[in-house]
């Protein structure tokens, strides 16, 4: 079984270990066009190029990604509520016809990963994309909900709704989001600061009587 699964994926070429040890440059030679499998008693390795196992990898944790976001806004669109600290938890800014909009294109990007060689890069690109478009909706409702005027009567029908409003944009906000966030703000300030610095004395120096 083990041996169909690796002529399937590695061809039907199986060189022992003693061929390795005797004609190493043959090997590598073959391994380049190729990946080979090398057999020693009843154990198996994979011999191939350093860049197609990186492709491999890559292939295998987008995989797994796009079937993870899929899975999410499909969940999300029927309403189960998707937890802040899932990683993919930022799908939760897009309404119904915006997740519609998500899954076909990353459907649509995926069916082209057999064709494109940029296809994965595109995808990655594709993807990061609509997590940066999650992160400025969020950021959107959040500065709104907090810029709104808030009475200082704490009873008021308005005060309440704001609140609310900041209350449902924070909790579409993830861990990551915060951070970018935060780090967006930092930013902002250096950037405020050193377009109206302000002069300030040195601690050493002593105010003047």
């Amino acid at each position: 079984m083990l041996i169909e699964a690796s002529a399937s994926v590695y061809g039907d070429e199986l060189i022992t270990a003693t061929e390795l040890n005797q004609q190493p440059g043959r090997v590598l030679d073959k391994a380049w066009e190729r990946p080979v499998t090398i057999t020693r008693n009843e154990q198996h390795f994979a011999l191939l190029r350093r860049d197609r196992m990186t492709d491999m990898v890559k292939a295998a944790k987008m995989s797994q990604i796009v079937i993870e976001l899929i899975d999410v806004a499909y969940r999300s669109r029927l309403g189960e509520q998707i937890s802040s600290e899932h990683p993919l938890g930022w799908v939760k800014a897009f309404d119904n016809d915006e997740l519609r909009e998500l899954i076909a294109e990353v459907e649509n990007a995926y069916r082209l990963v057999d064709s494109d060689s940029q296809a994965w890069d595109n995808l990655e690109a594709l993807i990061h994309e609509w997590r940066e478009s999650a992160i400025a909706i969020n950021s959107k409702e959040l500065a709104a909900a907090f810029n709104d005027q808030i009475d200082d009567d704490p009873f008021d029908e308005d005060r309440e709704i704001i609140e609310k409003k900041i209350a449902e944009a924070m909790a579409k906000m993830t861990p990551e989001m915060w951070k970018e966030l935060a780090e967006e703000e930092s930013l902002d300030t250096m950037r405020r600061i050193s377009e109206n610095p302000i002069s300030t004395p040195p601690k050493n120096q002593k105010k003047k009587e």
